[in-house]
């Protein structure tokens, strides 16, 4: 049996570090050919404008290659979430207006997510920062407010999944490094690891939307 194969390319405007993809948007192209919650991890930085191989292996898996190099394994896995901590779209408006990471010392001032530098219908620009209050057993929670761009949309007009993904990288990698004793943020290097999600519906473009994690 011939085993399936699809083509695909990660643009250049979807990067996240200068010359790879953006980590999410990475795990949620590969994530739309399993129609399921699904786990993505990633193995090495995806390149940019170069033909990749997604391929799907005998045990149900996706795998995205680049050559003899694995970019990426997506998998069927389950999602479940034992607390979510929720924000209105004015809270985390008030938040973004302190972003955990400044501006000026942004080391990915282009990525797609989070870049500062990414003008307005170009890049997502989750720019999260702490609540006023604090969440469940006292903790920091973060949270963004996300209006995504109509060129976001897929045929439906809805936002397409891999969008959606992408939305998730950043902010929760914020979180994830965020020292509330030290009310900052680790300035080291982070890139996303690993990533599972299930899209339950998917956000209208043009439409405000939150996004909120807490740091722990």
């Amino acid at each position: 049996m011939t085993a399936q194969v699809n083509i695909l390319t990660i643009p250049h405007r979807y990067r996240g570090p200068p010359n790879s993809g953006n980590g999410g948007y990475v795990c949620g192209v590969l994530a739309r050919h399993i129609q399921e919650p699904t786990e993505v991890t990633l193995r090495a930085p995806a390149p940019l404008e170069a033909p990749l191989e997604a391929a799907l292996r005998d045990d149900g898996s996706w795998e995205l290659v680049d050559g003899p190099t694995v970019v990426a394994v997506a998998r069927p896995a389950p999602v479940e979430l034992s607390h979510l901590e929720e924000a209105s779209l004015e809270e985390a408006r008030e938040a973004e207006k302190n972003p955990v990471i400044k501006p000026k010392e942004h080391l990915l001032p282009m990525c797609f997510v989070c870049g500062p530098d990414r003008p307005a219908g170009d890049g997502l620009r989750i720019m999260a920062g702490p609540l006023r209050r604090r969440g469940r057993h006292g903790r920091v929670v973060q949270a963004a407010s996300w209006t995504p761009s109509r060129n976001l949309s897929a045929d439906d007009g809805l936002v397409a999944a891999e969008f959606v993904w992408a939305a998730l990288d950043c902010p929760s990698g914020y979180a994830a490094t965020y020292d509330p004793d030290r009310d900052g943020f680790d300035k080291s290097p982070v890139l996303l690891g690993r990533l599972a999600a299930c899209i339950s519906h998917r956000p209208h473009a043009g439409a405000g939307h939150t996004r909120v994690k807490d740091a722990s």
